[in-house]
């Protein structure tokens, strides 16, 4: 079946569909494959007085025109990072080194990389560290919030307070548009914070309100936050505490907390202002 004779118009447009396919393969490496002339539909001498070509021919000639293109060897990194200060506290790590890159992934650490690289990045003078994670932001209280954070290197932030139920809608759109992971916690106070402080007016520390907002934007609220402080709910903190801690009781997962308070509570050591996950 190797040898079988192509002479046919069937076969020829299965060969020039397979040249195609290899130039579209010499094109992704910049060269261009040298094409038979069978390509045009002429016979092709294959031997003293024949005008046909079999599939072995066939095969040795694509092979000879595809090898004229030269060795082409594909990038060690996809992307190396040159000479910046990377500093990794997880291994005691504070040096001027290079980082490179293969799939999205770290695939090493040297003081100098060789080897072919799709992309290189001189961060000399630089700080190259992993993601940092800010844990007490108000990233999504404005629109460029989160793209600031990301300038300052952060790739995951909370946003502690900035929502409360009556503006939890556009918090958690900022929250799941933001070029990095943002997340939020859901103020007790349906205002969320406010300058005259907003458990001044217990009314606004609305456990039904809290409660649909957690529910409706499970997927970025991971918590609750209440300001406690005297400026902020005057002597309305312990009820405010006992508001605060209900909504999550009934949540199909687990919620973290932010509490602040200058109150002595039961079990603290002082009154200081202390927080509470």
């Amino acid at each position: 079946m190797l040898d079988r004779q192509l002479t046919g118009d069937q076969d020829r447009s299965g060969i020039v569909a397979v040249l195609d396919d290899l130039q579209n393969v010499a094109a992704l490496f910049g060269v261009e494959l040298l094409r038979s002339p069978i390509i045009e539909n002429e016979k092709v001498d294959a031997g003293e007085g024949s005008q046909e070509m079999n599939r072995r021919q066939f095969l040795c000639a694509s092979a000879a025109s595809f090898a004229c293109v030269g060795n082409v060897s594909a990038a060690t990194y996809d992307l190396v990072i040159k000479g910046g200060r990377v500093i990794d506290p997880w291994v005691g790590l504070d040096a001027v080194r290079d980082v490179a890159i293969i799939a999205g992934k770290i695939a090493a650490v040297e003081a100098d990389i060789g080897g072919e690289a799709a992309g290189t990045i001189d961060a000399r003078g630089k700080i190259v560290a992993p993601g940092l994670i800010d844990i007490h932001t108000h990233a999504a209280r404005v629109a460029e919030g989160a793209r600031i954070c990301l300038q300052d290197g952060v790739t995951g932030w909370v946003d502690c307070g900035s929502a409360g139920a009556d503006n939890i809608d556009q918090v958690a759109a900022a929250a799941r548009a933001a070029p990095q992971i943002g997340r939020v916690l859901v103020n007790i106070s349906r205002t969320c914070n406010t300058r005259d402080g907003e458990l001044m007016d217990i009314n606004r520390a609305n456990v039904g309100l809290a409660r649909g907002a957690i529910a409706r934007h499970r997927d970025v609220v991971i918590g609750l936050k209440a300001r406690l402080t005297h400026d902020i709910a005057g002597t309305n903190d312990l009820e405010g505490l006992r508001r605060f801690s209900t909504p999550g009781k009934k949540s199909p997962s687990p919620l973290d907390i932010l509490l602040t308070t200058a109150r002595k509570l039961p079990g603290a050591k002082d009154s200081s202002l202390i927080s509470v996950f």
